[in-house]
């Protein structure tokens, strides 16, 4: 949900002070009475109809929890299933692809999870999941640094930092981040660090 004007908290108060209609609380919990045998559940486009009804995830494990809560409040926003086209029969879920797969399918264990636009081989839905999202309440954020040569953010820091952190988010699919800075000769060293992702270096 990081790219979008969204505040994912576990606080309860927090919760009860927004609005009805731009909130959803997701239950986690082992007792999958609200569906028997799923792992979890939720009513289609209910984050924005006023409905008092939370989602549900009864998977547990760290990265199957997180998972489902992701696909189910989904749901909430009114996206549908991810499916994959086989040779012998569609599958409602498309599992991923041994490295990718899309959050509205069924991709547990993988390292790399996404919403989708339906732009895979075999999909079974041409729904934009994140464009879908943010027609409905959950803008993107705004864009944090330029996107051209002309408006490039400035990393070099104060004369003498040796040490320049800066966080970013990359807000939608096609945003570009441009960064400039200038040296008077040496070896320079920049670090990558994607969240969820090994750690790459350029010199």
């Amino acid at each position: 949900m990081r790219p979008f004007k969204i505040n994912v908290t576990t606080d309860r108060a927090v919760y009860d002070a927004a609005q009805q209609n731009k909130k959803m609380m997701c239950i986690v919990t082992p007792t999958n009475d609200a569906a028997p045998g799923a792992g979890g559940v939720a009513f289609l486009n209910s984050f924005y109809d006023g409905s008092i009804d939370p989602c549900w995830a009864f998977n547990l494990s760290a990265g199957s929890c997180a998972m489902t809560i992701s696909h189910e409040v989904g749901h909430t926003f009114g996206l549908n299933h991810d499916g994959l086209l086989g040779q012998a029969e569609q599958e409602e879920y498309h599992r991923g692809n041994g490295t990718w797969g899309p959050i509205m399918g069924a991709p547990f264990g993988l390292n790399v999870v996404s919403w989708s636009d339906g732009g895979y081989e075999g999909s079974t839905n041409p729904e934009d999941d994140l464009q879908i999202i943010n027609d409905r309440s959950a803008e993107f954020r705004d864009d944090q640094f330029g996107d051209s040569d002309a408006e490039a953010f400035d990393i070099a820091g104060e004369p003498g930092d040796e040490d320049v952190e800066l966080e970013g988010i990359i807000e939608t699919p096609d945003d570009v981040d441009v960064f400039t800075f200038r040296t008077n000769g040496g070896s320079v060293t920049l670090t990558a660090d994607p969240e969820g992702v090994a750690i790459s270096e350029k010199e």
